[in-house]
């Protein structure tokens, strides 16, 4: 057999409480990151640039001013599709095993799962924030001449310069930001209790008092009353009374 169809006027909503709607499979969540991130990255890479230079030793006309803020445009991306997949890969699984099946998990498991995934994103991100930043100044003109001239002078610990700042800087950011976004998530939840699958949607589950469905306007409370005497029946049954006892000794005089 299907299931009962809702009631008419019954609203469907959201589980109580932290149950988890609709959560994504662990794919899911690695290509939305990694997309999601690229386009971030993508959209405020002028504002990088513009950082980026103010902070160059140079000086920020020589480091390129104004001109050019889309320089090194594609590094970025390209660190930030792996870099983003494998933050939100790594913090969804962090985050299941940490809950150990928990409904409702408490704001250090998401902590600890942001965390973890933020050092992981930077141990894949730091390569090409390394070649963009270079990029964003001048140093280098191209992708490939900036890959193949630190490879050629600095190795491959060169791609890893500042990754401990790197590291610092992200703990705290993802520390407060996910339990924050998770804790408004399980509270949005929570507001929504009311619209759950209500069979009753009237507040009030017996509008009408009065048990039956048809009263009657002039209800009766004694089913068998005893009638009021009419005091001027009561006088013509006297006369009459007095009638029937004249004519009776009249008629035993004819007989």
């Amino acid at each position: 057999m299907g299931a009962k169809p809702p009631p008419p006027g019954s609203k469907l909503l959201l589980p109580p409480r932290d149950e988890v709607v609709l959560k994504p499979s662990f794919a899911v969540a690695v290509l939305a990151g990694g997309f999601a991130s690229a386009t971030v990255d993508v959209t405020i890479f002028p504002l990088d640039s513009l950082k980026t230079r103010l902070q160059a030793p140079q000086g920020f006309q020589r480091a390129g001013g104004t001109t050019g803020l889309f320089r090194g445009v594609l590094a970025a991306a390209m660190g930030a599709v792996p870099g983003g997949a494998v933050f939100f890969g790594v913090y969804e699984y962090t985050r299941h095993i940490a809950q150990g099946g928990a409904t409702s998990p408490h704001w250090s498991t998401d902590a600890v799962a942001a965390t973890v995934a933020a050092t992981a994103s930077c141990l894949v991100r730091n390569p090409a924030v390394v070649v963009t930043q270079r990029m964003q100044v001048g140093q280098y003109g191209t992708l490939p001449s900036a890959v193949a001239t630190m490879w050629r002078t600095e190795g491959a610990m060169g791609f890893y310069a500042g990754l401990q700042v790197s590291v610092l800087r992200e703990l705290p950011f993802a520390f407060i930001q996910f339990p924050l976004y998770e804790s408004l998530k399980r509270l949005l939840r929570r507001s929504q209790q009311h619209d759950i699958m209500d069979p009753n949607p009237n507040p009030n589950p017996n509008p009408n008092p009065n048990p039956n469905p048809n009263p009657d306007p002039n209800p009766n409370p004694n089913p068998n009353p005893t009638p009021t005497p009419d005091p001027d029946q009561a006088r013509l049954e006297e006369r009459r009374r007095r009638q029937e006892a004249e004519r009776g000794p009249a008629r035993a005089q004819v007989s």
